[in-house]
């Protein structure tokens, strides 16, 4: 009866171990899976963040542009009016020149 009574405790204990065994088993299969997907979304944010990195480099490089565009359109502009203004500067020159020539003719034959 001895024997048989250690096989019937042996085996409830292997039964035992056997149900812990399969618990375990299945809690390291449900977190292995859940290590695939965090690792499938670690991956997917890393490809989110290296995609939005790049918009950001595209939007700095439009804008940098844009700015150098406008800046450009500054510098012409300014050029332009300095060209207007030596221009008219120097019609006043002639025009003066001009009136002092004749106001000393005038002078002169006076």
């Amino acid at each position: 009866m001895q024997i048989a009574s250690r096989y019937s405790r042996s085996n409830r204990r292997s039964c035992d171990l056997y149900e812990r065994f399969t618990a375990v088993d299945i809690e390291c299969n449900r977190v292995t899976e859940d290590l695939v997907v965090a690792n499938g979304k670690m991956d997917q944010l890393r490809n989110e963040c290296a995609n939005l990195r790049a918009e950001k480099r595209i939007w700095e490089d439009k804008a940098l542009s844009m700015g150098r565009s406008h800046l450009s359109d500054l510098m012409a502009n300014v050029q332009k009016m300095h060209d207007d203004i030596e221009r008219s500067s120097e019609n006043d020159r002639r025009r003066l020149e001009s009136q002092i020539q004749l106001e000393h003719q005038r002078f002169v034959a006076v």
